[in-house]
C-alpha cells in the first residue's frame, strides 16, 4: 500500500483528563514522522480490512444456517 503524508494535524487527549487539547497548526513532518503515522495508518487500515472480511463471512454463514 502507498501512503503520502502531506499534511498532518495531531489533537492531544489525556485518559487521566477529559480535557481534549486541539492543535492549532500542522506538524513539520520530518521522515521519521512521516514514517510513523504511514506506519499507523497502514496498521489501523488493515485492522479495519480484517474485520469487515471477519464481519462479512460471519453474516455470510449466519445467513446459511436460516
Amino acid at each position: 500500500m502507498d501512503i503520502y503524508i502531506k499534511k498532518a494535524i495531531i489533537h492531544q487527549f489525556s485518559p487521566d483528563d477529559t480535557e481534549l487539547f486541539l492543535a492549532d497548526k500542522f506538524l513539520n513532518i520530518t521522515p521519521k514522522i512521516e514514517e510513523y503515522l504511514r506506519k499507523k495508518v497502514e496498521r489501523v487500515y488493515s485492522l479495519y480490512l480484517k474485520t469487515k472480511r471477519l464481519m462479512t463471512w460471519f453474516l455470510s454463514s449466519f445467513q446459511k444456517r436460516e
